[in-house]
């Protein structure tokens, strides 16, 4: 990639680090053939490049406007994540299209829960059926797999990155086997991962979602914990959680449901009148309170922003309006910064990141991230653990400043924090698997 700054001083490199990571390899040729190697890549790459440019301004055409359009172009569609278990041979054929191709029959195969993640990839709010079709068509790009799975020695030390003196992100495993994974909840008591899957559109009142339940170390201790259409629970599409003494307080669309954390049992299920896609739920000291991003889908998949973008506040069985945000940020992770008293608020579709004191009538800016924040967890002495989509990243809020701890996470949504492991557990809803990572707090 040194070879394509040297080109093009603005060029976007780290947007393509989870494709070179697994096509890539050391080169044992004299160093002026494997110099004229490096400049052949480095002119494909560039080509390739030029097509996500053609792909962005096709977008702008039919009418797609945010300031993170590119990112989410190349964090979300290369041309070797979509299938994975073959060797891949990665090339350019003629004009600007970019292929990746899978020499057999295993070109051909597809798993499933990996086509549910594709499914997924445009049924996530800021996403939409019509942008697989129109990248298609913009960048050739061929489905494939291959490479190493992220959770290897080799992916963390690559995709991760951090301040020499601050924390650093070591990637220690993948939970794989999951559908649409939206949030993780560490329950300290009797320590284990509760994971929310969604299994379908993410709006869709379909009455199949479900929680899984996962030991310390990752091994799944029940699949379906919680299960939809089984002992009396509805659940349609889980994402944020919370744990208030014996109950794990579920996010699902316009409802908040209430579960025995021990049993699975449902106890509660409060509707939250006027709600479109409640997403993320945190403990306040005075109640559980509730993002709602303001999304909406149609019958037809097609999703529209009527909004309230707002934050709910659950007193007892109360619901009412804490805060209501001007325009449309889109308000998706929230947590409770105990030190300020104050919650921290990240949104999918701006890059303020905001605290907001209960009591205030507007949220406060704090920081600029890289827009497409999803997930946010408190992670002591006034830090906070924060995930995007626009560069499938995990970073640590501080003092006002973003800094990357890890990358290649496309899709990351609703972290889990184990504090006393050190352990962050990363749903990545549109790859169909968690990611946990140990976090080394640093001074």
């Amino acid at each position: 990639m040194g070879l394509c700054y040297l080109k093009k001083g603005r060029f976007a490199g780290g947007a393509y680090h989870p494709v070179l990571r697994r096509i890539d390899k050391f080169l044992g040729a004299p160093l002026p053939k494997a110099l004229k190697i490096r400049q052949d890549s480095a002119a494909r790459l560039l080509e390739l490049d030029a097509a996500v440019a053609q792909a962005v301004a096709a977008l702008k055409a039919r009418g797609f406007e945010s300031p993170y359009l590119r990112a989410f172009v190349v964090a979300r569609i290369t041309p070797i994540r979509l299938k994975r278990g073959a060797k891949v041979e990665f090339r350019f054929d003629a004009g600007r299209s970019a292929r990746a191709r899978s020499p057999g029959p295993a070109r051909r195969r597809r798993s499933r829960t990996h086509h549910q993640g594709e499914q997924l990839m445009f049924q996530h709010p800021y996403t939409h059926r019509g942008l697989a079709v129109l990248l298609a068509a913009a960048l050739s790009t061929a489905a494939c797999g291959g490479g190493d799975r992220p959770g290897t020695a080799a992916a963390a030390a690559a995709g991760d990155t951090a301040a020499p003196s601050g924390p650093s992100a070591e990637r220690l495993l993948t939970v794989d086997s999951l559908e649409g994974p939206e949030a993780v909840r560490w329950d300290p008591d009797q320590e284990a991962w509760f994971v929310s899957n969604v299994n379908g559109n993410s709006g869709a009142k379909d009455n199949n979602g479900y929680i899984t339940r996962l030991a310390p170390d990752g091994s799944v201790d029940s699949l379906k914990f919680i299960a939809a259409g089984r002992n009396r629970v509805t659940l349609h599409a889980p994402k944020g959680m919370a744990i208030v003494g014996d109950t794990l307080w579920v996010a699902d669309i316009d409802a908040v449901r209430g579960f025995n954390r021990k049993t699975g049992a449902p106890v509660a299920s409060i509707n939250v009148k006027g709600a479109k896609f409640l997403n993320d739920i945190a403990t306040g000291p005075d109640g559980i309170y509730v993002t709602d991003t303001g999304v909406s889908f149609g019958a037809d998949g097609q999703m529209t922003h009527p909004g309230p973008d707002v934050v709910y506040k659950i007193a007892g069985r109360k619901v009412s309006t804490a805060v209501t945000f001007d325009g449309e940020p889109g308000p998706n992770g929230i947590t409770w910064d105990s030190a300020g008293s104050r919650f921290i608020i990240v949104p999918f579709n701006d890059n303020a990141i905001v605290a907001w004191t209960p009591g205030d009538s507007t949220p406060q800016k704090i920081a600029e991230g890289p827009g497409m924040q999803d997930g946010v967890e408190a992670f002591g002495a006034g830090r906070f653990l924060v995930t995007s989509w626009a560069d499938s990243s995990l970073s640590v809020l501080s003092e006002g400043k973003m800094t990357k701890l890890a990358g290649n996470l496309p899709g990351g949504a609703d972290i889990g924090y184990d504090r006393e492991s050190g352990r962050v557990a990363v749903p990545q809803l549109t790859e169909n698997q968690v990611q946990i990572l140990r976090i080394d707090a640093g001074e």
